[in-house]
């Protein structure tokens, strides 16, 4: 039991108060609307740091594309959402948020969400760190929905190249023929978005390699023929729920699913994974942006997106 379960215990005193002498005329009167709202946060609490994992599954998403959802209570409690994408399926089309300047910045603010309905894909990632941003309060935050933000990090979307190379950032480049690679390469990058660290080099964990601080995580991998593409978003900062990962023990995850070469992407509240299926949008993690509850969708900068066109 952690110390703000304390409040349940009262809430449910209360709520009994008030049902016991709902018709006497005392002091009791006075306690339906703190009780109410002790219950309401008594209730809330124990959704928060009482919810079951999700169950195991595994389901085709598109033709050649694959999610994965597996939860594990070692080395604590966690939620892991893989998508594998076979990069020799025909009619394969990798989107990244294009460029859309204002105001002296690369693009405005979306959810993972909005770009899957705007840009018609059928799985989705965030992508790129980001800025200006903060979130002091579930109204108090930047970026809003429509508000500008820069990437950091070189970008490219359909061959359109955006944002400024950074020191220590990577950028994860796809080409026309949706080849990718991890750092630079020789050739055409058509899709492209950036993150550090690099996490994987040729199957070996980066030696030298930070571990960090358990956060929600979200990368992307290859494995070491080239024709395998992963995706990895892992839940963090909920209790008993998920609580995320360091950048140690993503790599090491990442390894155990066969990536070869992997780079991790914006973090923490950015982490969303989202989906079309059967015609309806769906965040298939649950996200935790700042200070709102569980399940509420940051605005990002870019995403990564991928479809699968009929031919």
């Amino acid at each position: 039991m952690v110390l703000t379960d304390l409040f349940v215990l009262p809430a449910l005193v209360g709520v009994y108060l008030c049902f016991r002498f709902r018709r006497q005329r005392v002091a009791v009167d006075l306690l339906p609307l703190p009780t109410i709202l002790l219950a309401a946060f008594a209730g809330y609490w124990l959704w928060y740091a009482h919810r079951p994992q999700p169950s195991t599954l595994d389901r085709e998403l598109a033709p050649s594309i694959r999610y994965f959802r597996e939860s594990r209570l070692v080395p604590r409690p966690m939620v892991l959402h893989r998508v594998e994408i076979d990069l020799t399926t025909p009619g394969l089309e990798f989107v990244v948020t294009p460029p859309e300047p204002t105001g002296g910045f690369d693009l405005p603010a979306r959810t993972t969400s909005q770009f899957v309905r705007e840009f018609d894909v059928q799985v989705a990632i965030n992508a790129s760190y980001f800025y200006p941003f903060r979130a002091e309060s579930p109204i108090d935050y930047y970026p809003h929905r429509g508000q500008p933000v820069n990437t950091t990090g070189l970008c490219v979307s359909n061959g359109r190249w955006y944002s400024s190379p950074e020191p220590g950032y990577t950028m994860f480049a796809i080409g026309v023929d949706n080849r990718a690679v991890v750092g630079p390469d020789k050739f055409f990058v058509w899709n492209g978005a950036s993150g550090q660290p690099v996490l994987l080099k040729e199957g070996q964990i980066v030696e030298s390699l930070d571990a960090g601080e358990l956060n929600p995580r979200t990368a992307v991998g290859i494995d070491r023929t080239g024709t395998r593409m992963l995706w990895l978003v892992i839940d963090g900062r909920q209790p008993r729920y998920g609580e995320g990962v360091t950048f140690r023990e993503l790599a090491a995850l990442l390894q155990e699913f066969g990536a070869s070469d992997a780079l991790a992407l914006d973090g923490g509240g950015s982490s969303t994974l989202v989906a079309r299926i059967n015609g309806e949008v769906r965040v298939l993690n649950c996200p935790i942006h700042g200070r709102h509850p569980p399940g509420v969708e940051r605005p990002v900068a870019n995403c990564l997106g991928v479809r699968v066109l009929r031919r």
